[in-house]
């Protein structure tokens, strides 16, 4: 009951509210070996392949318990010098149930990688998510998000499409600001 009183301040029209995800990881891992039957393969000499993950989205409540905004997602896999990043924007809608501190979120997002070849075509993305969630104020302003949630992914290049799906738990950081 205390969380949810703090809740009901934070989410009145007019406030804005800035979330990090926990995607925000930065990871490097080198493939050390690969056997086959029991048996060793050689895989000759081998770069470690770093990867990055950030994910913001910012929004304005409309109404009371009713946020719209923006996401962001940006990823980057390389290896070797050679990498893949990519980009992707769009609108976001989220809706507080009540003082209950539960939300439900609904998001499409369009982007594109870039390989860093600017002879090549780069591929578009599109994404669709749902998901719901709950925000736990750790303070006046700043809660707490895990969320967990259903993603599906689409992307583009020339007449080659790949579609992928899956569920998604995440934990933000938010900050609500204003009232």
């Amino acid at each position: 009951a205390i969380l949810s009183l703090g809740v009901s301040a934070q989410t009145e029209a007019g406030t804005i509210i800035l979330e990090g995800g926990s995607n925000f990881t930065y990871s490097s891992m080198t493939l050390n070996s690969v056997s086959y039957d029991g048996e060793d393969l050689d895989i000759g000499e081998q770069d470690a392949t770093n990867n990055m993950k950030l994910n913001l989205i910012g929004g304005y409540f409309m109404m009371d318990g009713l946020a719209a905004g923006l996401l962001f997602d940006y990823s980057s896999v390389s290896s070797d010098g050679d990498g893949i990043s990519t980009m992707i924007v769009g609108p976001m809608v989220r809706y507080y149930i009540g003082e209950s501190g539960m939300w439900g979120q609904l998001s499409y997002g369009l982007g594109s990688s870039n390989d860093g070849d600017s002879d090549t075509d780069e591929p578009t993305s599109s994404t669709l998510g749902i998901g719901v969630g709950y925000a736990a104020m750790l303070s006046d302003n700043i809660s707490l998000s895990p969320s967990i949630g259903y993603a599906m992914m689409t992307e583009k290049l020339d007449d080659f499409k790949a579609k992928s799906s899956g569920i998604v738990f995440k934990v933000g950081i938010a900050v609500h600001l204003g009232n």
